[in-house]
């Protein structure tokens, strides 16, 4: 049987702000920092990345920390997750071991950024295809985000040539990815997974 990863998510389409009032007493810290946003596509995509960790996690908001980048994570062993979120999805991962989840839509991305944060093995790889691309961003980025690192200037030395596993700061991270629609899903963890399983949440009372 494969090891399986089950993916968590909301389809942002679906929902808008006036439909989560009434679930935002159980995420009453998030609420109040959206409260700052102008964007109300950004609010949305907060307050349903907060649904997310409390239908998966419990009430944990006032143990959730943040590093300068604005990753959250808990200060605590095996109890670890991520989010993140692109046009539609608002996407959950959880594991007991270091985790970090990407999704990005398939797009064209400036020739500088590629310079920047990818080298040379990588950019042969890329070869001009804006899919290639995004699939090599989303592994850089959720192995990035698993790993705890704040200093964008390492993003260039996460090499993805492999595509399944990368070395980053003593640790070796399993990668997987899945192509959802037009955006590309990365996870990278610890722990390795053959299959990413996507999984539609709804609003729990």
């Amino acid at each position: 049987m494969a090891n399986e990863i089950i993916v968590k998510y909301f389809d942002i389409k679906e929902y808008n702000i006036d439909m989560l009032m009434p679930f935002t007493q159980k995420i009453s810290l998030r609420y109040e920092k959206c409260n700052r946003y102008l964007n109300e596509k950004t609010k949305l995509q907060s307050l349903l990345a907060g649904l997310l960790i409390y239908q998966n996690m419990g009430d944990i908001e006032s143990k959730i920390q943040y590093n300068k980048y604005g990753k959250p994570y808990l200060d605590e062993d095996k109890n670890y997750f991520n989010i993140s979120h692109t046009g539609d999805y608002v996407v959950f991962v959880k594991d007991d071991k270091k985790i970090g989840i990407d999704i990005e839509r398939i797009r064209e991305k400036n020739l500088n950024i590629i310079k920047h944060a990818f080298n040379d093995k990588e950019i042969e790889l890329i070869h001009g295809s804006a899919e290639i691309l995004t699939k090599l961003w989303t592994i850089k980025e959720s192995v990035y985000k698993a790993s705890g690192a704040e200093n964008y200037l390492d993003f260039k030395n996460i090499d993805t040539s492999n595509e399944i596993e990368v070395v980053y700061n003593g640790d070796k991270y399993n990668v997987i990815s899945k192509k959802v629609d037009e955006c590309y899903l990365s996870i990278a963890s610890i722990n390795k997974y053959d299959n990413i399983i996507l999984k539609k949440e709804t609003l729990q009372k």
